[in-house]
């Protein structure tokens, strides 16, 4: 089951990672990172900060500290806001 981005359209985007992380909560980190994949593969999406702090949040729910520090690193070097920024990198350093 998985939710296609077909544009870019913000609130398409939101609804998909938002749907991975309530599948998270659901049926574990698992299955909310297999929805992850679709977007991942897209060049769109790959380069955006906020697919990267879904997945590490997913990450951390699964136990992968290491895999999740990484990711929020990744997430803030692609950022382009300062209160992005703020938000993203501040679970990073929080976890320790």
């Amino acid at each position: 089951m998985h939710f296609e981005i077909t544009g870019n359209d913000p609130a398409e985007v939101r609804a998909c990672y938002n749907r991975a992380v309530a599948v998270a909560v659901v049926r574990g980190p698992v299955g909310g990172l297999a929805l992850l994949e679709p977007p991942d593969a897209d060049d769109r999406m790959s380069r955006h900060h906020r697919l990267h702090a879904v997945r590490t949040h997913l990450l951390e729910m699964a136990g992968e500290r290491q895999a999740a520090e990484a990711g929020y690193r990744m997430a803030a070097r692609l950022i382009t806001s300062l209160p992005d920024i703020s938000s993203t990198a501040r679970p990073a350093q929080c976890s320790r």
